[in-house]
């Protein structure tokens, strides 16, 4: 997974192809992205450097045991120990 980092936040970006072009790399210089600010569409190339690398699939573990990690931006007035009590038993 890609991020854009924002001042201090961090946003996650997924780009997934049609199926025809997942098989050639190449494709990507000429994939257009559009932009919700201004309206318009650009190259990819124009806001991000593409290289490829393959790279083990990883799977996170604590005490030998799967582990996910969420996180996530609480309401207002709310703690996570509320949350925490809601998420347990439904996980569980």
């Amino acid at each position: 997974m890609f991020e854009y980092r924002e001042d201090e936040e961090l946003i996650p970006i997924t780009l997934r192809s049609v199926a025809a072009d997942r098989q050639d790399i190449q494709k990507l210089d000429g994939t257009s992205i559009y932009s919700q600010s201004t309206g318009e569409s650009l190259p990819l190339m124009q806001v991000a450097d593409l290289s490829m690398a393959f790279e083990p699939g990883i799977i996170e573990r604590r005490g030998r045991s799967r582990r996910l990690t969420l996180k996530a931006q609480l309401m207002p007035g709310t703690t996570a120990t509320q949350v925490n009590n809601t998420l347990v038993p439904w996980l569980e």
